[in-house]
């Protein structure tokens, strides 16, 4: 079987189990296990030890459901994984077990792939098995996707039994009550029923919080198996954007591989968000930031969507607007991209404006945001609807979503302390409003410009090890270290580091903490506890993002963690900061106005201007960009055309840069 793509087995989970539960829970359970892994037969059991049998809950048979039964484990292949343990047969299923041989028959078995469900006690409760008509050599990647699939059932086979407990406890309150009011002499034992009975209440919402809590870790672990991936697609995007021979064309390319990638951690995150909100833990945190350059860069995302939707775009800030708020800059952003993003999603025409300006109240510091669009408009009875998850109302087929985009955009909002509100009629568009408070700022203290590009640092050079078990994620993290300047060692597993450390001078670890053979917490404990390495400094880097994660590693000695996908930022703000570097940028001043005069009038050093020729025909942009700047110190009659160069070559066009200064070469003194 072909190992499926992260967003199939994401969606295969979504449709069969994540919003399942109840009597349509285990149907859907087998259906999706059998169409994942392309088999015949899927089934789910539960198991009674004391009659030593199983009884099938569902069961998927040739593209059908078949009747559920019951039956003795012994002679079966089931009986196997009482054991607590997976069991795999590729071929020959009814040579194996000649006492289950007529009911494998009937099912057409070839070869059996078994997983046992647990209780908290890890006790086997019951079990999926996955049955072929053909030989089949199970891989890792069928194994991983009935994992996943048992984590759920396991859960609901738990919820099955709180539910049972829940009614029996129900009809003992109920008996309580009714004895109670018959006999009233009976009171104080009556009473010590129901005090029993609250306890076994108690327990069981003990239990349903832990059912709550395996949910939260199987969203946790899809999006960790989705993560990996995605920090060699958004790493190699960044490493590319690096390089600057890249032609324009190519550069836009490399923008659609990094916004797809962006969309799909969007997703992953809105299904956490959705997960923490739900459990009353999404936090806020509040810092000072460029409102209006904010608002440009969603803008500027969503103007591309735009043109490709063939849609006009519109963006409007209100000259009263500050420079400066306070307030959760990652929350706004969240909230403006998706009522952007539906807005061009839905609308097939016409057109899409953003408007920002301040709320027509008496308080200064509220701020309205409006979206409207020239779409197809919201029924009046889905208006409030749209804003529950997986609801998606009116909503053509061809139109991609999962339907958590406005539930979570709201609750955000709410979060914030702001409202949202629609206006919408069928065939006149819709009118999305968000108002919010956000306290201005002082400008003065937040001056600065873009992000420079780093390009290596001062002092010796400096050794990292990189420890990942993939890899695609030991190259992405050594080609960014390596485009700094900074050399790199690879190591596959904690043994691996450890002789690399004993062996090499290392200024500081990058270690993944999720991998075979030993964790990279057992590595950091390791490095702690050593005399001769206990000060060097280890940054975590991990697809599992949640806050115990994080605390855990930094617990264990870790002195920072960044979570995957990796950005080329935030590493390296993190690496000069353990490593004390001064890092050495490419001076990234405004890009100047274009001359708007003409050039002929212009002379210039002609040595000045072959020289700059040669690097333009090179593509040697940096280097291009800095001489340009020294012979606009050393050639000031000729400042217009250097400018014009410098601005050409950071928008890649060395086409037009070349025409330039090939025009500039022949021009006679």
């Amino acid at each position: 079987m072909q190992e499926p793509s992260a967003l199939t087995l994401l969606r295969a989970l979504d449709e069969g189990v994540a919003n399942k539960t109840g009597a349509a829970f285990f149907p859907h359970l087998v259906s999706s296990l059998a169409r994942s892994l392309s088999a015949s037969c899927a089934f789910v059991t539960e198991i009674d030890r004391p009659s030593y049998r199983a009884s099938v809950l569902s069961i998927w048979d040739r593209g059908d459901f078949a009747e559920v039964f019951s039956y003795s484990l012994k002679g079966t292949p089931c009986e196997c994984v009482l054991e607590n343990r997976i069991i795999a047969f590729p071929r020959a299923i009814q040579e194996l077990f000649p006492e289950d041989r007529e009911g494998l028959a009937k099912l057409g078995a070839e070869s059996f792939l078994a997983i046992p469900l647990c209780d908290d006690g890890n006790q086997v409760r019951g079990h999926i098995a996955v049955l072929d008509s053909r030989e089949r050599d199970w891989s890792e990647a069928d194994i991983g996707v009935l994992r996943i699939f048992s984590l759920r059932a396991g859960t609901e086979l738990d919820r099955r039994n709180h539910e049972r407990q829940l009614e029996s406890m129900n009809s003992a309150l109920q008996e309580a009550n009714v004895q109670l009011r018959q006999e009233l002499a009976q009171r104080v034992e009556a009473e010590q029923q129901l005090a029993l009975a609250q306890r076994s209440a108690e327990r069981a919402r003990r239990a349903a919080e832990r059912a709550n809590e395996a949910k939260s870790n199987f969203l946790a672990h899809m999006s960790h198996e989705l993560r990996t991936p995605l920090n060699g697609i958004l790493g190699y995007a960044q490493l590319l954007r690096r390089d600057a021979a890249l032609r324009s064309e190519q550069l836009e390319g490399i923008s659609v591989i990094e916004s797809s990638g962006e969309h799909l951690l969007t997703l992953i995150n809105d299904l956490l968000d959705l997960a923490k909100i739900e459990a009353g833990r999404l936090e806020l945190h509040a810092r000072h930031f460029n409102l209006p350059q904010l608002l440009k860069q969603v803008a500027d995302v969503t103007a591309v969507r735009a043109r490709q939707a063939g849609l006009a775009f519109t963006l409007q800030l209100m000259p009263e607007l500050p420079t400066y708020v306070r307030g959760d800059e990652r929350a706004l952003r969240q909230v403006l991209l998706n009522l952007l993003g539906n807005a061009v999603k839905f609308t097939t025409s016409g057109s899409v404006a953003f408007r920002a300006m301040s709320a027509d109240s008496g308080n200064r510091e509220a701020l309205r945001f409006t979206v409207e669009d020239t779409g197809p408009g919201i029924q009046a009875t889905d208006q409030q609807r749209i804003f529950e998850p997986f609801v998606r109302a009116g909503v053509e087929p061809r139109v991609e979503g999962a339907g958590l985009g406005l539930p979570i955009t709201k609750r955000l909002v709410d979060a914030m302390g702001g409202s949202l509100a629609v206006q919408s009629a069928p065939g006149k568009g819709s009118l999305f409003a968000v108002e919010l408070s956000l306290p201005h700022a002082e400008d003065a203290a937040h001056e600065g410009g873009s992000e420079p590009l780093i390009v290596g640092y001062e002092g010796p050079r400096r050794c990292v090890l990189v420890v990942d078990d993939d890899v695609s994620n030991r190259q992405v993290m050594s080609r960014l270290l390596a485009a700094v300047g900074l050399t790199t060692l690879e190591a596959r597993n904690v043994a691996e580091a450890w002789e690399l450390l004993s062996s090499h001078a290392i200024d500081l670890v990058a270690t993944d903490l999720a991998m075979p053979g030993g964790t990279g917490l057992t590595l950091t404990q390791r490095v702690r506890a050593d005399q001769r390495l206990h000060s060097l400094p280890i940054m975590a880097v991990s697809a599992s993002v949640s806050d115990f994660t994080r605390d855990e590693a930094l617990e264990a000695g870790c002195d920072a963690f960044i979570a995957k996908p990796v950005r080329a930022p935030e590493l390296f703000n993190v690496l000069g900061r353990l490593l004390h570097l001064v890092w050495k940028t490419l001076v990234t001043e405004p890009v100047p106005v274009r001359w708007e005069g003409s050039l002929d009038a212009v002379r210039v050093n002609p040595e000045w201007a072959s020289e700059l020729l040669d690097l333009a025909k090179k593509g040697e942009v940096k280097e291009l960009i800095a001489r340009a700047e020294a012979a606009a110190e050393g050639d000031p009659g000729g400042l217009a055309l250097y400018r014009e160069v410098q601005r050409l070559s950071r928008q890649f066009d060395m086409r037009a840069a070349r025409q330039i200064l090939q025009a500039a070469v022949e021009k006679k003194p």
